[in-house]
Parts: C-alpha cells; structure tokens; sequence
C-alpha cells in the first residue's frame, strides 16, 4: 500500500472543516453521550442547510413524507424553504444574534417553527442539543455556519457523509460499534456501484445505514447519461437514529426512496418481504453474533443451509439471494473470515453456493479501509443468472481479484481506493462478463477459476489462493525451492540448534546456581 497524507479533497479524504467540528464538538466531552454527538452536530448541519438552501437559492429536491413509507417526496422541501422557514431568518443571522444567554430559546423556536410550518420535516429534527451548556453550543453553531455547503466542492461531495465518517471514526472506540456497521468508506460505495452499475430498475439495500450506497448510485446514473427515474431505491435500517440520519441524507439530495414503514431488523421485520431487486448493495455488520437466529431456524430463505448462530454473515448473503429478480445482481461487503471459515456449517453453505453457480465474483480489499475496525474485508459478487445476457461462457466459473496490495493512506491510519484501482478491478470483471475473448488471467491479480478448481480448494475462496504471485514481484514457490542451496540452508539450520544448544545449558547453570 502507498503511503500518502491527505492534502486537499480527494476520493476519501477531508473537506477541511471536520477537525474544526470535531474541536467545537469535543467541548461538550462530559455533558453529552459520545454516541449522541453526530446526531445533534449533523442534525444542526441540516437545519442550517435548509436555511441557507432558501436564502441562496438552492433547491433542494425532495424531503421525506412519513405518510408514505418514509418515501421522499420531491416537491416538498422546496415548498417549504419559499414559505421561508424559519421566520428569525437564514443560518448566519440566528448566529448573530446568539448569546450565551439565549442560545437555547433562540434555536428550540426555530426548530419548532420549522416543525409547525413544515410538518414532513418533523422527524428530521429533534432537540437534543438543550442538554448542551450554552457556551459550547454557541461555539458549535458558528463553526457550522462557516461550513462551506454551498461551494463547488462540497457539491461534489457527500457532505453529511463526509462529516458523519469522520465523527464516527473518533466515537466508534467509545461506542463499542463497528465502523462498518452505519457508514462504508467512499471508496468502497463507488467500488460496488462501478461493477454493479446500477443504471436501471430496482436498487436495494437491506442495511442502508446513512444511505450512502443510495446516494453513489444516483451519481453513477447521472454521470453516465441516465434518468434518476428510471432507478427506485429500496432499504431499511434497524437503528431509528442511523434511518433520521440516512432521511436526511436522502433528503440534502432530493433521492426518491422506500425506506420502510418503520426502523426494524430486517432478517425477523424484513419491510420489503415481496421486493425483487434488480441490484442490491449492502454492508452489513461483520461477523454479527446476535442476529435472531434461534427465531429462524426455519425460515425460507435459507436454501443454502441455515446459517450458524453466532454468525449472521451467509444470513445476510442468503437474504440478500432471496430478494434478487431472475437476472439481479448484488455486491456485499463481507468480512474475510466468509471466505474460510469451517464453523457451524459455512462450509458446506460455500459449497452449495459455488455448485448453485451464483457465486461470480470475490474481491479482496486492502487493509485500514474501514473506520472503526481493523477487520479484513472482501466484496462478494452474485447473482441469481450469472449467464444473464450473453454470458454463457460463465458457466462453472468465478472470477478471483486479490486487491490486497492497492490502495493507498490518506492519514496514519486510514486508506482509500484511488480511481485508477478502481477501475481497474471494475473493468477486469466487467471483461471477464463480456467475452472468453475480452478476458485474460493477471498473475498475482486475477484468476477465473472453475467449479472442479474450487472443490480442490475445499470450498475456500480465497483469492489468494488461486491468482498466484505476480510474475514480476515475487518467484512462484517452485522457483524459490529451485534456487535455495540446500548445502547452505542445512549450515545455516545447524547453527541455529547449535545457538539454541549453548542457550539452554546457560540457562540450566543459572537455574543450578
């Protein structure tokens, strides 16, 4: 992996004012629950969006209309920023005339303006930032006025995304929460969405989290020619605070999306029980333990064998099969633990799923993607007709990308997927799809295995295993034994017991006395 530090904005890397909230939010360290901060921060982040949306003449594009299965509504929003909500006036001028003194008042009638005129926009807001001392808050209102929402790079950004990786990178320590489980890294989102390619029809995500994958896959449409329309977006989220968060997400960007009647586990409250997904992303926990597996022993969707109790990774995997049409495709983030594992039955689930043929591809990522966890990770490709199209030169294969070695550090702890890297795993497997004619094995990189290569494996999919080692980085094993000087190796092995000898005897003199 490259070393590099992050300088301006890039795939991954900051905006630029995330340190200042983090400074400004860190003083309220003792007053309010860590896991409480990035609600109130970013849910002030979105009132002062709506305020400035108005005051600019930005358009916002939808908001979310609970009536209706927290669909977001495109017409709304905009409604209600002409109305001229809130009546004290645009973000910069409740800052300024905020004190100490008022602080609290001045911001709860905003908020309930804002509820009582525009009652769709109730859910996105509460008030929780009362339990804050008021010099702290006042300190934390005018760092978020100074944040830049409606430059040209934070257009291009995933403003709330952005803010809310980077809170949750410092408090998933002190939550005791996987990174992982609400937000995926940039990079990884924009991975999935390019082998995807979710150009039209029904797009799901079981564990929606901030609604990132959503928000990745309208861009890939715009940026190839589409219609937003012509994509429908489907999730749901267990966690009440991560669906407010993932509403206003959608909502910033005038997304269209069913997010469920309610929050709920989708494996005992799927909300979407009928859906027929064209395209699924999803990023669920990794390595869930407690997944409700002693309520589901029998369920339907098991077809591949029911999954182990202390692990919910082939759930997700056969949850994800069950909702797919006759020519969907999914990409699933999973931990690399998926890929070998021997526990409670998974080897014989990996079996079922490579001779079912819906297995087409296994990505291995680099290290230090995820914030909030060290755990390696990998994507799964499947699908439920890996011969849709024209592809019947797929038939009994799965194509293996090991990525271990991509990727590059944006700070001391966390990398990211440079463009280039990404398309290039995107477009190897997009060639091996077209054509035995368009593909060819990359040693060290690629390698599209068969059925019978995979059994001799044992099931493990690994893709180590079968891409080898790069022809120009390191020898293949039997060139190494060829070259090594058995004479030398023996010399060099005797005077190492010989040392180990001489260490031991001292040690038995010491212990003599």
């Amino acid at each position: 992996m490259k070393k590099r530090r992050a300088n301006g904005i890039h795939d991954g890397g900051r905006l630029g004012f995330e340190e200042q909230l983090w400074r400004a939010s860190d003083r309220l360290r003792g007053h309010v629950e860590p896991g409480e901060y990035k609600h109130i921060v970013l849910g002030l982040i979105f009132l002062k969006y709506i305020v400035d949306g108005h005051w600019h003449g930005a358009k916002p594009r939808g908001v979310l209309d609970r009536s209706k299965a927290c669909e977001v509504r495109v017409d709304l929003l905009g409604d209600a920023l002409s109305s001229g909500a809130p009546n004290e006036g645009p973000w910069h001028r409740i800052v300024e005339q905020t004190t100490v003194e008022n602080v609290h008042g001045l911001l709860r009638k905003a908020v309930r303006k804002t509820k009582q005129e525009h009652s769709e926009l109730s859910d996105l807001f509460d008030e929780g930032f009362v339990d804050i001392p008021p010099k702290p808050l006042v300190d934390l209102l005018r760092v978020i006025d100074d944040i830049p929402l409606e430059s040209h790079s934070t257009k291009s950004s995933d403003v709330l995304g952005r803010v809310y990786e980077y809170f949750l990178a410092h408090f998933a320590s002190s939550e005791g929460r996987s990174g992982g489980e609400y937000y995926t890294p940039r990079s990884v989102v924009q991975l999935l969405v390019d082998i995807i390619r979710p150009f039209r029809g029904k797009v799901y995500d079981p564990c929606c989290g901030t609604a990132g994958m959503f928000v990745q896959s309208e861009r890939f449409v715009v940026e190839h020619g589409g219609c937003t329309a012509d994509v429908r977006l489907y999730g749901q989220e267990s966690s009440a605070r991560t669906l407010r968060l993932a509403q206003i997400n959608l909502a910033l960007r005038g997304l269209s999306a069913d997010l469920g009647a309610v929050h709920a586990d989708t494996f005992r409250n799927d909300q979407h029980a009928n859906l027929k997904a064209d395209y699924v992303l999803a990023n669920p926990p990794f390595n869930s333990k407690e997944w409700g597996a002693s309520d589901l022993m029998s369920d339907r969707r098991w077809v591949f064998g029911v999954p182990p109790a202390g692990n919910a990774n082939f759930a997700w995997v056969q949850h994800i099969y069950s909702r797919l049409s006759d020519d969907g495709v999914a990409g699933i983030v999973l931990s690399n633990g998926s890929l070998s594992s021997n526990q409670g039955g998974e080897l014989e689930i990996r079996r079922k799923l490579i001779e079912a043929d819906i297995i087409e591809c296994i990505v291995t990522l680099p290290s230090q993607l995820f914030y909030g966890t060290q755990i390696p990770a990998c994507l799964w490709i499947i699908s439920r007709s890996k011969q849709r199209g024209k592809a019947k030169h797929l038939k009994g294969r799965t194509l293996f990308i090991d990525a271990r070695c991509m990727g590059h550090l944006v700070d001391r702890v966390h990398a990211e997927l440079s463009a280039d890297e990404r398309t290039l795993i995107s477009s190897t497997y997009h060639a091996w799809r077209a054509s035995a004619d368009h593909y060819v094995d990359s040693p060290g990189f690629a390698f599209s295995a068969t059925t019978n290569d995979v059994e001799q494996h044992r099931f493990a999919l690994v893709p180590g295993r079968y891409v080898g080692f790069p022809p120009s980085d390191c020898a293949s094993w039997e060139q190494v034994l060829k070259e090594i000087d058995l004479g030398v190796a023996s010399r060099r092995l005797q005077e190492v017991q010989s040392a180990a000898d001489i260490s031991l005897s001292a040690l038995r003199m010491l212990r003599r006395g």
